[in-house]
């Protein structure tokens, strides 16, 4: 059975009021208890110099956030600015894990991504959405986030962001946090080509942020076309791999050479980093053990709790919980891609299939 999300299309500000009239009764009070831990004030600043990246790179953002937010829209902007700054909940944000498989390591050959999101347990949403002449993407995020979490568009690309490494650089500096460049990503590429060139952009723009303070930010993507990419980045550099066929994931570190340099092996011991780790070493052996994978091996190791630190975490003796899990399956065009959804913890609830991010 389809459980449909809702699917908003329109105007920035139609789009905007639409999701006000859904979930500004949740977020409210959700707002103000983020506002009210340790007596949070609004940075006014660093909301100016998030409206001067928006007003650049997605200037629909900000009329879609003002019929949302209204009154509340600096504190709103402030939010989105948090995970640039040294936070407790810094540690909670930084533990998903991605999986990407592509050519002979499918069942049929169709690009498979597996997102399985780690989050502090914070309420969450999925939707379909379509502001003016942007692409249609089904996605899922927490309350509250003007950026995306994982997508899947109406060109047939889906992704998936993750937390980076720890990085030496520690600039408070504001920048387009991870959630907010995927959502740029679904909303304005086609392909796995055209998502690097836009990364690169952004880099060369120093328009990047953080994916957590002084962390730096990976995507994992496939296209129609049955390319896939790893881009892992800083706030200046990005670093990328093409996949065509295999088995490919990240968790919560990098990987790649390039980044090696940036990085900052002080803070390996780090919670953080150590359950990235072992998240990483426990995701690939799984996806390794099998011949070929499909949308229904993936949703089982999605829910694989073994270890101190699962990839399915639904207790709550750690910051972290696993909120969600997203399957998709790329199709050539003009079929849309397949996805999946488990609302919380897979190993607590179970998969259904959504609707498609094409426009009804």
């Amino acid at each position: 059975m389809k459980t449909p999300s809702p699917f908003w299309s329109g105007t920035a500000a139609e789009v905007g009021a639409a999701q006000q009239r859904a979930w500004r009764a949740a977020w409210e009070p959700f707002h103000a208890r983020l506002h009210a831990e340790g007596n949070r004030r609004i940075d006014a600043a660093r909301v100016r110099q998030l409206v001067a990246l928006l007003e650049t790179w997605a200037p629909d953002w900000l009329i879609e956030a003002e019929a949302f937010a209204g009154e509340h829209l600096e504190g709103y902007l402030d939010d989105q600015c948090r995970r640039l700054q040294p936070d407790p909940h810094t540690l909670a944000e930084a533990n998903c894990s991605t999986l990407l498989a592509l050519g002979r390591a499918t069942a049929d050959g169709a690009p498979l991504l597996l997102k399985i999101r780690d989050e502090a347990p914070h309420p969450q949403i999925r939707f379909r959405r379509k502001v003016g002449a942007t692409r249609a993407v089904l996605t899922g995020t927490n309350l509250g986030n003007l950026g995306i979490a994982q997508m899947a568009n109406d060109a047939g690309l889906v992704g998936a962001n993750n937390t980076g490494g720890p990085l030496k650089e520690c600039s408070g500096e504001v920048g387009l946090n991870d959630c907010l460049v995927l959502r740029l990503i679904a909303e304005t590429c086609a392909t796995c080509a055209e998502a690097v060139r836009l990364l690169e952009r952004l880099a060369a723009a120093r328009a990047l942020g953080n994916g957590g303070y002084a962390r730096g930010m990976i995507f994992l993507l496939a296209d129609a076309t049955g390319r896939g990419v790893i881009a892992e980045c800083s706030r200046t550099e990005v670093a990328v791999r093409e996949v065509t066929d295999g088995v490919c994931g990240r968790t919560n570190h990098f990987l790649l050479p390039e980044m090696g340099a940036l990085g900052d092996p002080a803070r390996n011991r780090e919670i953080a980093v150590q359950s990235s780790l072992e998240r990483y070493d426990r995701l690939m052996k799984l996806a390794r053990e099998l011949p070929t994978l499909s949308p229904e091996r993936l949703m089982e190791i999605s829910r694989d709790t073994a270890g101190t630190y699962p990839l399915c975490q639904s207790a709550s003796t750690l910051p972290w919980r696993t909120v969600s899990s997203w399957v998709h399956r790329v199709r050539p065009v003009p079929q849309p891609p397949q996805s999946w959804c488990c609302d919380t913890a897979p190993v607590d609830g179970r998969y259904v299939p959504d609707s498609s991010c094409q426009t009804p």
